[in-house]
C-alpha cells in the first residue's frame, strides 16, 4: 500500500500511525524546539532527532522504520550511519 502511493506521489500518509497523546507530545517538543533552536521567524527546523532525544525516538520507532524500509530500502539502511543523517533522513514528520 505504502510503497505504491510513495512511487505515484513521491510521499505516503500513514494514517493512525501515532496516538492522539504522542501526537501531543511531539507538537509540544516540536514548540520547545523551534523556541530553543530555530532563529526567530523561522517556520521550518531541519536537525529535530538531533537536539531533542523524543524526535530522535521517534526517528527509531519501529512503526517508522517498518514502512521506509519498505518504500526506500536501502536509504533506511544508511540512515544510522553518522549522527547527523537522521536530521537528513528523506521523511517529513507532519503533526496534526
Amino acid at each position: 500500500m505504502y510503497s505504491n502511493q510513495y512511487a505515484r506521489d513521491g510521499y505516503c500518509v500513514a494514517t493512525g500511525l501515532l496516538t492522539a497523546p504522542e501526537c501531543d507530545q511531539l507538537k509540544a517538543e516540536a514548540v520547545a524546539v523551534m523556541r530553543a533552536h530555530a532563529p526567530a521567524k523561522a517556520t521550518v527546523f531541519v536537525g529535530a532527532a538531533v537536539v531533542s532525544p523524543l524526535f530522535r525516538r521517534l526517528a527509531d520507532d519501529p512503526r517508522i522504520v517498518g514502512i521506509l524500509r519498505h518504500i526506500m530500502p536501502d536509504g533506511v539502511a544508511d540512515r544510522k550511519s553518522t549522527r547527523l543523517d537522521s536530521s537528513h533522513t528523506v521523511i517529513s514528520y507532519a503533526v496534526f
